[in-house]
């Protein structure tokens, strides 16, 4: 807003630098260098003004910085689907707050030559989350609003749950991950006082919250059971084999876990904490009754952060519309072929392989984009961030869909690379179109 900005790190230091005051401002040991990556600084102003008499004072600040940098910085988190952390601030320049996701740092190796590495502050994983990720900025502001009307308590709940939240997608082991996760469940779904029977307690509160039906509460309270288990023998020191040697299972699970805290935690933000928890009692009930539908549930469910799941599956439903028909329309190949991949399109094998009537296809993203429904139309308009980048997802997830799908059928096939977005904007499409006219007809054998 017009008192809050997040701007590049580089240009947030240059202005230190530029500030008389900044002499007087020691280096933190822990900062990025001028030159790190992926590093930006939020920049807060506020405006006073003082009247001629004691009691006419006006400052204006940030709404969103009402509860300080920190509080922002889980909700950002939170609405941006990765850890936000502030790690050092400058003061009496701007007030500008330097905050930071995790970085790369290019190094010179005596036989490697120069190299990227990732340098993370204390805490940070080591693989950085995109930076092209459009931030819902809507959103953010709506859970800053009804986090603003909670009380002093239920603020003091939810920031704890959002700071361990954020604290496990930084942690570098799984078993601190699991011991954050938990801790945030036991702050949104246990009642002060209660100390006995929390794995049950958590999977059927958490189970009932969480849960748009009965099949998604019996896998989520099992799911839910498991992870309670694999955190007491955490803490106990008694680690099973299984643990040891399924890391990438337990990473599946942890992931949707958190799903879990991260859904309910906007719900708590918006409508307030169930303090009343007689409900989830009963095992065949749900706290949607009726269940909600596929227009109502949040998109943290689906494989985007973007879409709900109707809107998911409506564009699942029109890329698959694409390139389905070309595996399904392949005759069945010989006993003993096998699947040939072209990097490009060579018109002199696209005529040999139509003489010797061996069917082929031609994978462009192009075909994709142009049949997604949230892709622009027409050349006037404008594109946005937001689209671009959930649309790169959806297309780069349905090119890999084709191409498993081809090689399952042994169908040889020419793949143009998924090139940036501008180059499948409405102004080019007649020219895709002309390209993709040398594809195999349905049911044709070119």
């Amino acid at each position: 807003d017009d008192y809050c900005v997040l701007v590049p790190y580089r240009e947030a230091l240059d202005q230190v630098k530029a500030a008389a005051s900044s002499q007087h401002v020691e280096e933190p040991r822990y900062w990025p260098p001028e030159n790190a990556d992926d590093i930006c600084a939020l920049e807060a102003r506020s405006f006073e003004r003082r009247g001629l008499w004691a009691n006419v004072f006006e400052r204006r600040v940030s709404r969103l910085l009402q509860f300080g940098p920190e509080t922002l910085a889980l909700i950002l988190g939170l609405v941006w689907g990765t850890g936000f952390r502030v790690f050092g601030s400058w003061h009496d320049v701007a007030e500008p707050v330097a905050a930071t996701l995790p970085f790369f740092r290019t190094t010179s190796g005596r036989s490697k030559g120069i190299q990227r590495i990732p340098l993370t502050l204390p805490g940070f994983r080591p693989r950085p989350p995109s930076t092209s990720r459009p931030l819902n900025e809507a959103e953010l502001m709506d859970l800053m609003v009804k986090y603003a009307a909670r009380s002093e308590k239920t603020q003091r709940v939810l920031s704890l749950a959002m700071r361990r939240l954020r604290d496990s997608t930084e942690r570098m082991g799984i078993e601190d991950k699991v011991i954050d996760v938990c801790i945030a469940l036991e702050s949104l779904f246990m009642v002060e006082g209660e100390e006995w029977n929390q794995k049950k307690k958590i999977s059927r509160r958490a189970s009932w919250y969480f849960s748009d039906s009965h099949r998604e509460r019996q896998q989520t309270r099992t799911l839910l059971k498991d992870f309670y288990d694999w955190r007491s023998d955490i803490v106990h020191g008694n680690v099973p084999e299984q643990i040891a040697q399924e890391k990438e299972t337990l990473h599946a699970r942890l992931a949707d876990t958190e799903d879990v805290v991260r859904a309910s935690l906007k719900t708590m933000i918006s409508e307030g904490i169930t303090e009343d928890w007689e409900d989830s009692k009963d095992w065949k009930s749900i706290r949607h009754d009726p269940p909600r539908t596929e227009t109502d549930i949040p998109s943290v469910k689906s494989d985007s952060l973007s879409w709900s799941l109707k809107e998911q599956k409506e564009i699942d439903q029109a890329l698959e519309a694409v390139w389905k028909p070309t595996i399904d329309n392949a005759p069945p190949p010989p006993i003993d072929a096998s699947p040939i991949s072209h990097h490009g399109v060579s018109r002199e094998q696209i005529e040999q392989y139509k003489q010797q009537e061996v069917y082929y296809i031609i994978r462009i993203p192009a075909l994709l984009y142009m049949a997604h429904p949230r892709w622009i139309e027409r050349a006037d308009e404008l594109l946005d961030d937001h689209t671009r980048y959930y649309c790169e997802r959806d297309v780069d997830r349905h090119l890999q869909r084709w191409q498993e799908a081809a090689g399952e059928k042994k169908v040889h096939q020419f793949e143009l690379p998924l090139e940036d977005a501008s180059s499948y904007l409405p102004k080019n499409f007649d020219f895709w179109r002309e390209l993709a006219s040398e594809e195999p007809t349905q049911g044709e054998h070119p």
